[in-house]
């Protein structure tokens, strides 16, 4: 359990606002803290976020996933030195997240 901080940096239309449907990308930083295997825990990753919405309203999203590296270096307490990813797709049919992904514990 725990709580997921997010910072965008970036964000824009692909190629324009004007397009439709029009893609949306964002890029940036965020910060999990909370409890791993019981023990208090923390790391940070970058992310790239791309979707795509019927229009530049972002009301209506049609299809939409994102990319979360663990930045190496950032983990504490029980993910001390801990590497890894999460992907996330967005299941716009019933508007839950599907994750997958991978936290590798350091030796």
């Amino acid at each position: 359990m725990g709580c997921w901080y997010t910072m965008n940096e970036t964000y824009g239309f692909t190629p324009d606002a004007d397009a439709t449907p029009v893609t949306y990308d964002e890029t940036g930083r965020e910060y999990v803290v909370g409890t791993y295997k019981g023990e208090a825990a923390s790391f940070e990753t970058t992310y790239v976020f791309v979707a795509t919405y019927a229009d530049s309203s972002l009301e209506q999203e049609l299809a939409g996933q994102c990319w979360h590296p663990l930045v190496y270096g950032t983990g504490t307490g029980a993910l001390e030195g801990a590497t890894g990813w999460v992907h996330i797709i967005d299941n716009v049919q019933d508007g839950s997240l599907d994750f997958t992904g991978e936290i590798i514990e350091a030796l």
